[in-house]
């Protein structure tokens, strides 16, 4: 249905495609910082909890409670260690447990210290609020007190107006100030001392003997250690799960002297976040994540590398329904390490397959660097294991160098992936090469030359991705100038299999730079059925300075051509730096198997300004031409329910839909038709228009609906088409020549921009 409309759009759009539309890309909702979710749960290193927030990570021990400041890499450990709890009441000691095991309630970690004494931790974004709570009136008469034996990187603290503050030259941790609060609400303003090896959190005498019990020991603001200090970004991946219709966004956070692998769902209809962030990995160091969703058990895939002694590739799962983490598999271990991991899966169910997931990666270890690829399949068990094969996509040799491979993230039915990778051999200048995989089976297909340059800069198309779905990809990769002076450019084409043949057929495609005082480079790629996303690097270069965006723009899938429609995100000096111009990502819902979404997910970093801090955001993004009307024409009879469109027909549409609800029980089938303008047949009290392109939809919940793209075609504006459905239903002829035919009202469309 989707090809057939398209083909009745492009036949009456004689022009082609010679312009670009006017369609719009709009932000829906606000924008989620991702840096500011939190978490607790059980260690994956150690024993105990690990909790953390934007710029911070706790671990909840027996013995202790170490609270690290996210440093950047490199730099010395900032944390602050509190030990040795010991409660007094006028000096006089109050029993409390020793090496208490924590408890995790949510985002709260708790100690039972026994006789109704309760130490816990409740984590934030920008810190941990500690509260001490006395069901009982403590024996004893005085000021009541809790003391931390302190260990710290940060030297003795400096007092003020909002507690103890510990601080190096490039962060800092505060303890607030302390207030008592009873059980009628009634607050009293404690203090926080530092004595030279520990500090005291401490109530007044008069306040602990008169108030009514429970009281709470806590800060004005919460018991904070709150962080002011670097915490460095490096945005993973994002993907898309059908059944729960949430993202899983993955991200990396400098934690010096290790690196963290964080995890974070996200639910498409509303931008919250959902639950608790994930610490999948906590090492030495640890690579930028990948994600994949295998939607046959609703489960995502994040790979990445760590490295300690040795370097792994590691894949760990998250359940996008529930949010546990159900466990790694290390995929390939060696002593040096591993780049460019990628992960793709099979989203629709193939016959005789169980796999999971298909990972490659480049292998330093190796004296030809081989760009790998190995498929995880599920046991019954549930868990994955290792394909029997490893082979290899490109290795290099004397001549020939492969770097930047890059791997689509979801399939379809037919199984099929596609790799791609920026090959260099000598002077010849770059060429991008792709090799078809199977999801389903461990040979890669031949490697081909999607793209060849002649000599060019080593700077040209290095940078390459891809993404795609059932026989259709998009490539996009940096390109040489085309102008005079040039500058660099980005150019996306689209990449389509020949059923046929079985090759790899390339269109021409859009190109965005590529003048001096227009520059684009490091782009990204996201594939839906009706629009391909293209992300990539814009610097306007003109006098007195430099405007630098990210830039996100909407393109045909079909052709790749622009649509004209964008998003920018404005770049501030410091961001416009390589390493911070890769800290973003563009994902659509075809990488859990949705084609026919309008939206994207649009994830990136950039550092706050006149800071040392970084934040993660994420936002949808929607694409479709917001002008154009639907004139009811009408010519129902009989019952055939409620027909309406999603929004109006614009040029750009990458999901334009027409539903039928409220069918009737007695409905067989819902048959709908798309033309041009044609002579009706009129039929007693309907007026029925012949058919020219039918599909018959399912009926699901009384309910059938039809959905197609309305291609970028300038030409298409102001046309004209008709939709009518037509229900089977025996029980009803309100058409006498037509028994059992009951029409609904006719539809005129005039397609706007």
């Amino acid at each position: 249905m989707r090809n057939h409309a398209v083909l009745v759009l492009l036949t009456i759009a004689t022009q082609g495609i010679a312009q670009a539309a006017l369609a719009r890309v709009q932000p829906i909702g606000m924008a989620q910082v991702m840096s500011r979710a939190t978490g607790l749960q059980a260690h994956p290193n150690e024993d105990g909890l690990l909790g953390f927030g934007a710029g911070y990570f706790a671990r909840f021990r027996e013995h202790e409670v170490r609270y690290d400041v996210a440093q950047l890499r490199g730099a010395a450990p900032a944390f602050i260690a509190l030990s040795a709890p010991a409660v007094t009441r006028g000096g006089i000691a109050v029993a409390i447990g020793a090496d208490v095991v924590p408890v995790a309630w949510d985002r709260r970690a708790t100690y039972s210290r026994g006789n109704g004494i309760e130490e816990g931790y409740d984590v934030g974004p920008d810190g941990i609020e500690l509260s001490w709570t006395f069901d009982e009136r403590p024996p004893g008469e005085g000021d009541l007190v809790v003391r931390y034996a302190v260990e710290t990187t940060m030297g003795d603290p400096s007092a003020g107006s909002d507690g103890l503050r510990f601080a190096n030259e490039s962060c800092g941790v505060t303890i607030g100030r302390v207030t008592g609060v009873d059980r009628t609400g009634t607050k009293v303003a404690g203090a926080v001392q530092w004595d030279g090896t520990g500090v005291s959190l401490s109530l007044p005498a008069d306040f602990v003997a008169r108030a009514s019990y429970p009281i709470v020991l806590d800060p004005v603001l919460g018991s904070t250690f709150s962080v002011a200090g670097p915490a460095n970004l490096s945005l993973g991946d994002a993907c898309y799960d059908a059944t729960s219709d949430r993202w899983l966004i993955a991200w990396k956070v400098e934690v010096s002297p290790n690196s963290v692998v964080l995890a974070q769902l996200v639910s498409n209809a509303s931008g919250a976040l959902i639950g608790n962030a994930l610490v999948l990995a906590l090492n030495n160091d640890v690579g930028v994540p990948r994600v994949a969703n295998n939607g046959q058990r609703d489960e995502f895939a994040v790979a990445f590398e760590t490295r300690g002694t040795s370097a792994h590739v590691v894949v760990s799962r998250v359940s996008a329904t529930t949010g546990a983490l159900l466990g790694p598999i290390t995929v390939d271990t060696n002593s040096f390490t591993f780049t460019d991991i990628n992960i793709g899966a099979l989203v629709e169910p193939q016959a005789g397959s169980n796999t999971g997931f298909t990972v490659t990666y480049k292998d330093w270890d190796l004296l030809n660097l081989p760009i790998q690829v190995i498929r995880l399949t599920y046991l019954p068990s549930g868990a994955l294991t290792l394909g029997p094969v490893l082979s290899t996509l490109w290795a290099d040799n004397g001549s020939t160098e492969f770097s930047n491979p890059r791997l689509s993230r979801a399939a379809a039915a037919d199984g099929k992936l596609l790799a791609v990778a920026a090959r260099r051999a000598g002077s010849a200048g770059y060429s991008i090469v792709a090799r078809l995989l199977d999801a389903g089976n461990d040979s890669p297909a031949s490697s081909v030359t999607l793209v060849q340059s002649t000599g060019q800069s080593t700077l040209n198309q290095q940078f390459v991705d891809v993404d795609g779905y059932a026989g259709h990809w998009a490539i996009a990769y940096d390109s040489p100038g085309l102008g005079t002076p040039s500058g660099p450019g980005v150019r996306v084409r689209p990449v389509a299999m020949d059923n046929t043949s079985g090759g790899l057929v390339v269109g021409a495609g859009s190109a965005f730079g590529g003048f001096l005082t227009d520059q684009a480079s490091i782009p990204a790629v996201a594939f839906a059925t009706g629009r391909v996303w293209l992300e990539y690097y814009s610097a306007a270069i003109s006098f007195p300075g430099t405007t630098s965006v990210r830039q996100v723009v909407a393109v045909d899938a079909g052709s790749c051509q622009t649509c004209g429609d964008s998003f920018a995100v404005p770049l501030s000096p410091s961001s416009a730096v390589l390493s911070m111009l890769l800290n973003r990502c563009i994902a659509t819902t075809t990488s859990g198997g949705v084609v026919n979404g309008e939206d994207a997910l649009f994830v990136w970093a950039d550092p706050v300004p006149n800071t040392s801090t970084s934040t993660l955001s994420a936002r949808r993004l929607r694409d479709f031409g917001t002008v154009g009307t639907t004139t009811n024409l009408g010519g129902h009879c009989g019952t055939t329910g409620t027909l309406a469109f999603n929004h109006p027909p614009g040029i750009g549409s990458s999901g334009f839909r027409c539903t039928l609800s409220g069918l009737p029980p007695t409905a067989l089938l819902p048959i709908f038709n798309f033309s041009p303008p044609t002579s009706t047949f009129p039929c007693g009290a309907c007026v029925w228009t012949p058919f020219s392109v039918t599909l018959t939809p399912p009926i699901l919940g009384g309910a059938a609906f039809v959905e197609f793209p309305i291609p970028c075609l300038i030409a298409l504006v102001g046309q004209q088409f008709e939709t009518q459905w037509t229900v089977v239903d025996l029980t009803q002829s309100p058409c006498p020549v037509l028994p059992g035919l009951v029409p609904s009202d006719r539809t005129l469309l005039t397609i706007g921009n």
